[in-house]
């Protein structure tokens, strides 16, 4: 070989590993991989919002109070009209004191006193005293004292009293002169602190029932009675109230109204004679609503 000849060959081999250093190429033919791509970091997954706290349940609102009841009490101090069985007395001013450690203390006038023992502590108010037994109606607004006895409708009615003005609360009666406020009422017959029948009495504490006495007025006013064949036109009964004149059987009636929840409520009271020739033999009833 020549000289030239191998200086070429020389030449010609440098140029190539010139070339391959210029292209960044490799013994191995293999193309570089291109740099990977830096990988961001990944963000944080985000706090959750912690959970508000249970709300808790509302309070019930309190009940309202139910309404207090209309007190009616002879423990409150009242003005009572006192009619007594004496035929000749109309009434006395009679009054009831307030509690005391006695009792409550109903004044008769001129008559005395009675001292009552009060229980409003159970359905309705008992009255109770050791002279008489008591019958109450309107809790109090209206009694009647009979003498007492171990048989209840074999007494006598001594008084009956009608709550006239009352100090605070209560009930106090109206009272009415004319017979057409009593008009479509019937009242029924209460005497010796029971309720009677043709058959005598029914009881003291019996209600009244479709064999009750009663006195009825129609639509007009007019009067009549299953206790009496006796009837009064309305003008003749108002004429009774109104000036106290007595019937021909002897008898003297009273009329009062009490105004309970509203509604009118009539009261009759009866006084007179058994025998009309005998001043002694007087007696006090009351007529009262079912």
């Amino acid at each position: 070989m020549s000289i030239t000849s191998s200086r070429s060959a020389v030449l010609a081999a440098l140029f190539a590993a010139a070339q391959l250093a210029a292209c960044g190429g490799s013994d191995n033919n293999n193309d570089a991989a291109p740099a990977a791509a830096p990988v961001a970091s990944p963000a944080p997954a985000p706090t959750p919002a912690p959970e508000p706290a249970p709300t808790p349940p509302a309070a019930p609102s309190p009940a309202a109070p139910p309404a207090a009841p209309v007190t009616i009490s002879p423990l409150k101090v009242l003005t009572y009209a006192v009619t007594g069985q004496a035929a000749a007395a109309s009434s006395d001013a009679g009054t009831v004191s307030g509690p005391t450690a006695n009792g409550a203390t109903l004044s008769l006038g001129d008559q005395g006193t009675v001292v009552f023992t009060v229980d409003s502590s159970g359905n309705g108010l008992v009255l109770t005293t050791p002279d008489y037994l008591a019958v109450n109606r309107f809790a109090g607004s209206v009694l009647m004292l009979c003498d007492a006895t171990a048989t209840p409708g074999a007494t006598t009615a001594r008084y009956v009293a009608v709550a006239a003005s009352v100090a605070e609360g209560g009930v106090a009666a109206e009272v009415v002169i004319s017979a057409s406020a009593l008009a479509g009422q019937r009242l029924f017959k209460l005497a010796d602190c029971a309720y009677q029948s043709v058959g005598g009495s029914q009881g003291q504490h019996a209600a009244a029932d479709e064999n009750s006495l009663y006195l009825e007025f129609d639509s007009s006013g007019n009067a009549s009675s299953n206790a009496s064949t006796t009837t009064h036109s309305a003008a003749q009964f108002s004429e009774l109230l109104a000036n106290g004149a007595a019937t021909a059987e002897g008898s003297h009636f009273a009329a009062y109204r009490f105004t309970i929840d509203g509604r009118p409520r009539m009261v009759i009271v009866e006084r007179g004679l058994y025998d009309v020739a005998d001043a002694a033999s007087g007696f006090v009833r009351l007529w009262l609503p079912q």
